[in-house]
């Protein structure tokens, strides 16, 4: 069935009440196939194997001729790209410019991650970023997608936006993409027109009213709040925009989109839309202010949480032959378990500790277990990863499929018995340990392949 023959009748009315003679060639691009798109890392020299155009508004994002099936690419599972729609890349588009010097961020619905990793590319260098999802799976895929990115001043945490009301003037930016009723993804995802009912449109919008009423006070004046949805409702983007400037707390920043084709100015100007008729990606709205004032309200005080990682300088002997720490890092303990953590952000990590929970920070090392110690998966897209540590590259992909999917590696005379990171044509994929009868292949259980 076409997905324009399904829509809602309220949701037709409305839409041509918005668009008017535009509205038909709107509902049919409904039913045309989204262009699916990527964002490749800016650290490593990668190119897709078919054929791309470049996104207008992100020198480093790519749409496909066609949609591979990505989980059987050793290349975005090493790190290379991440799969992200094209309209949503206006975020980092926004926020690139706006700071010299390195900040301290909030990406508040963060997962899966496309944002945060984004915001880690084009923040200015040693800027640190907080990674805030509160459903507990979708915290572990946005861990798990921050990770593949290999940048240690992040820190993820699983928090209601009350819980960062504490925090008061301490983020320079925050990007809130608000849970909404998805009106932007029903060319995409059919699944989004069935759920759609004028309740869940104002369910989504006290949502959102109350997510920026929370968090108003934690970002510094002076600060930036970007906001976006992937809906069409007014109440959900220029009307919470409008909200917050009728608080005189804000000032609008308008979005230069002179250059850019398809983009469609907001009914308050300067805000941005992304129509489905008008763009190869799903719908967006998309608005940028400045807090200009600061108002001093009482806050709930909260009962500090625990923090049970203590910092040290010293770097035990074991990991000295995996890990190469600078002294911008500090090593982080509890238990067995060890990460570095930028030094220059030790005060924000045990603000925010203890007010929100924290899932993952910085770059999760390994356990050491007495003398002995096992290094972590994230610790190969790090570049605090050894630079002598034995690597084993094959160009063959359907060993790197395979190792991916936990089987058993061949014994391989050319390495000497110990860890090693497996690569894919030079992109590394895990780690290895070779002894005198197998190779142990320790690829995440979590994260296998299973097909």
């Amino acid at each position: 069935m076409k997905k324009s023959s399904s829509l809602p009748t309220q949701f037709k009315q409305q839409i041509q009440q918005l668009l008017g003679a535009e509205a038909t060639t709107y509902f049919n691009s409904l039913d045309e196939e989204e262009v699916s798109s990527i964002r490749i890392h800016p650290l490593h020299a990668y190119s897709p194997e078919i054929d791309t155009a470049i996104i207008p508004w992100e020198e480093h994002g790519r749409y496909l001729s066609e949609r591979p099936v990505f989980a059987h690419d050793p290349a975005w599972h090493g790190g290379m790209y991440y799969v992200q729609e094209s309209s949503s890349m206006l975020t980092g588009y926004i926020c690139k410019n706006l700071f010299h010097s390195p900040i301290v961020a909030l990406d508040l619905c963060a997962a899966p991650g496309g944002k945060s990793t984004h915001l880690l590319d084009v923040l200015p260098h040693e800027s640190l970023l907080v990674s805030n999802e509160i459903i507990s799976k979708r915290n572990q895929i946005l861990a798990e997608n921050i990770q593949r990115w290999g940048n240690g001043y992040n820190i993820i945490t699983k928090g209601e936006s009350h819980e960062f009301a504490s925090l008061e003037q301490f983020f320079d930016l925050v990007v809130i993409d608000a849970p909404c009723s998805g009106e932007g993804l029903f060319r995409r995802q059919a699944e989004a027109i069935e759920e759609w009912s004028e309740e869940n449109v104002r369910i989504c919008t006290e949502r959102q009213e109350n997510i920026l009423n929370n968090i108003l006070h934690s970002i510094k004046t002076g600060g930036y709040l970007c906001y976006s949805t992937c809906t069409y409702e007014l109440s959900e983007n220029e009307g919470q925009v409008q909200k917050l400037l009728d608080t005189g707390l804000f000032e609008l920043i308008k979005i230069d989109i002179k250059d850019f084709s398809g983009l469609r100015e907001g009914y308050i100007p300067g805000t941005v839309r992304c129509w489905s008729h008008l763009v190869k990606g799903s719908g967006f709205y998309i608005s940028l202010l400045k807090k200009v004032a600061h108002t001093s309200e009482s806050l709930q005080i909260r009962k500090k949480r625990l923090w049970n990682w203590k910092s040290s300088r010293k770097i035990p002997n074991p990991l000295e032959h995996f890990v190469q720490i600078t002294q911008k890092y500090t090593l982080y303990q509890s238990g067995e378990f060890l990460r570095a953590f930028p030094q220059k952000y030790q005060y924000e990590l045990s603000s925010i500790a203890e007010n929100v929970s924290i899932t993952n920070f910085g770059i999760n090392l390994g356990k050491l277990n007495k003398e002995i110690f096992t290094p972590a998966h994230a610790l190969i897209y790090s570049t605090l990863l050894h630079p002598d540590i034995p690597k084993y590259t094959s160009d063959d992909k359907t060993l790197a499929l395979d190792f991916l999917r936990r089987k058993e590696i061949p014994v391989l005379k050319i390495l000497k018995n110990g860890w090693a990171v497996f690569q894919w044509k030079n992109i590394p994929l895990g780690w290895i340990k070779q002894n005198a009868q197998r190779v142990n292949n320790y690829y995440p259980l979590n994260w296998m392949l299973r097909k």
